[in-house]
């Protein structure tokens, strides 16, 4: 798919080789001009441990000390931000248990990754 493009969808269902069921409406969507899945396998972010008590550590293929942060809670509220530093760790004592989400931003790039609060 191309970036940036209006694309239509449509779903079959088939139940076996004689029964088909009936076409789905019509849904129309735009892809996102982002980047191609090329440039999204080159670069990694991990966070260690994803069942966190004090810090997470994140782990990248890519300079991360130029990135930013945000973390959301699972009702999408952004929690924290911040900026990384240069040994990639970020304290997390203050935050209560719950579900959370971390966004890194690297130049016009997003990556997320999910975390359990202890």
């Amino acid at each position: 798919m191309d970036p940036n493009s209006e694309y239509e969808l449509q779903i079959l269902t088939i139940c076996d080789d004689d029964n088909l069921g009936k076409w789905s409406p019509v849904v129309k969507f735009t892809t996102l001009g982002a980047t191609s899945a090329k440039n999204l396998e080159q670069t990694h972010f991990k966070i260690v441990p994803t069942l966190v008590d004090r810090e997470v550590q994140v782990l990248s293929n890519k300079n991360f000390t130029t990135s930013d942060f945000i973390i959301y809670n699972l009702n999408g509220d952004k929690i924290m931000s911040g900026n990384l530093n240069a040994n990639g760790q970020i304290q997390l004592e203050h935050l209560t248990a719950g579900f959370y989400t971390i966004q890194f931003i690297l130049k016009d790039m997003k990556y997320q990754c999910k975390f359990i609060k202890l």
